[in-house]
């Protein structure tokens, strides 16, 4: 099996930083929530939305463009997620990206990825398989039953 070549680990502060999703699916919500949560000035752009995202987007979290990508749709983004099902659309937004770019279908088109994260309280834990998802799976949620509410609750108390 040949190994991926994301190899150096980094946490971003995206608050307020331009980040755009191209593709308006299940994997399009996926993607979203964590950036939202992360505080991205997020933009999705898609023909068709997931009612996820509509909702999303009634409500202000994100903004929704319900029309086809555009070669500029990428400008001042920090970081670009191509999430369409559309593999020559996908090519296209990895090529054009003068960001960080993940690409869903192919993450070997990006230049990053993005691992496996069990969070708790102020503890986050990423991890990544090198594109093994079922020992992803597994190493994930031996680490929500090791590292449970207890040490959540006594980082709490050292900080």
């Amino acid at each position: 099996m040949q190994q991926n070549s994301f190899s150096y680990p980094a946490m971003l502060d995206l608050k307020n930083k331009k980040c755009v999703i191209i593709g308006g699916g299940k994997v399009a919500v996926r993607k979203a929530l964590p950036l939202i949560e992360a505080g991205a000035d997020l933009t999705v752009i898609a023909p068709a939305a997931d009612p996820q995202l509509l909702t999303l987007a009634k409500t202000g979290l994100l903004q929704l463009e319900l029309r086809a990508y555009a070669d500029n749709d990428l400008i001042d983004a920090f970081v670009t997620i191509a999430a369409t099902d559309d593999f020559h659309i996908n090519r296209k937004i990895a090529a054009a990206a003068p960001c960080l770019c993940n690409v869903v279908t192919e993450p070997s088109l990006g230049n990053f990825s993005v691992p496996s994260t069990v969070k708790n309280g102020a503890l986050t834990f990423t991890l990544s398989t090198g594109g093994m998802p079922a020992l992803t799976r597994v190493l994930s949620q031996d680490l929500r039953a090791y590292y449970g509410s207890d040490f959540a609750e006594f980082n709490e108390f050292l900080q």
